[in-house]
């Protein structure tokens, strides 16, 4: 079985700021409204007890770091505080992972011009940090890659400079978050790659290229991908982080019918 999920994004002052309910949710209740798979507008004060068991939504991840990027010396202290909060936050809400970012959100790193020798080093530094942090309250943190073209500067846009960095830390609660859109357009070779690096890829987010819409809007072969993964025995989530071209029902639709044999 893959489990297949819809990601979802937060308004920023809602911590945490990204949410992940499963694709076949009708709605988000308890203060929640589902506006779509790139949207989800907040009602009421910011969570911090776990979804009901009723709600049928489990959260299964959100950034971990927004501002800070561990990539910069100066930055890791503020970094790792990121980290711990949004772990605490993490072990209240029932969550077992988080994404962590080479550069954060609002912090211009590829602007900086230290070497690439320096941010590396800084970055595994303070992952081995952060790694410990999630190891003791038992969350998974995934460092996400993501291409040049949508982030130009970004310190990490392939998934063998990513898992270089998993494997140093050498840590089982760092794994990586294998974006599939941005792996197509960074370097391709999609199946291949995830399967021979399935132990270190902890998270996997889809969307179809070009484009970043719905499955079946593009070139990839979403199916292909999700045998491939069953077949390896793969057990993390399949987040579904897309812009649909249609309607959020027709986009929902699209996604069911292509992940339901696999879901069983």
């Amino acid at each position: 079985m893959v489990q297949c999920i819809a990601v979802l994004h937060l308004s920023r002052e809602s911590v945490p700021h990204r949410w992940s309910g499963r694709a076949d949710c009708p709605d988000f209740r308890s203060g929640l409204r589902l506006r779509g798979p790139l949207g989800l507008a907040r009602q009421g004060p910011p969570r911090t007890q776990p979804l009901p068991e009723e709600s049928g939504v489990r959260l299964n991840s959100f950034n971990a770091n927004h501002h800070s990027s561990p990539t910069i010396p100066e930055q890791r202290s503020a970094f790792l505080d990121e980290v711990s909060k949004s772990v605490e936050m993490a072990h209240r809400l029932d969550c077992s992972s988080l994404v962590v970012l080479s550069d954060g959100i609002t912090s211009r790193t590829g602007e900086r011009g230290a070497p690439e020798s320096e941010k590396r080093s800084s970055l595994v530094e303070a992952l081995k940090e952060a790694a410990d942090l999630a190891r003791d309250e038992g969350v998974l943190l995934s460092l996400e890659a993501l291409n040049l073209n949508d982030h130009p500067g970004h310190f990490l846009p392939t998934s063998s400079k990513t898992l270089e960095v998993v494997r140093e830390v050498n840590n089982s609660h760092l794994k990586m978050l294998y974006d599939i859109y941005h792996m197509q357009i960074s370097e391709g070779n999609i199946t291949s790659t995830l399967l021979g690096n399935i132990r270190d890829v902890g998270l996997i987010h889809f969307a179809d290229v070009p484009g970043r819409h719905e499955p079946g809007t593009g070139e990839l072969n979403l199916r292909f991908i999700l045998m491939n993964l069953r077949d390896a025995h793969y057990r993390g989530a399949v987040g579904f982080e897309f812009s649909p071209i249609g309607s959020d029902e027709m986009a929902f639709e699209a996604i069911r019918e292509q992940v339901k044999e696999f879901e069983d």
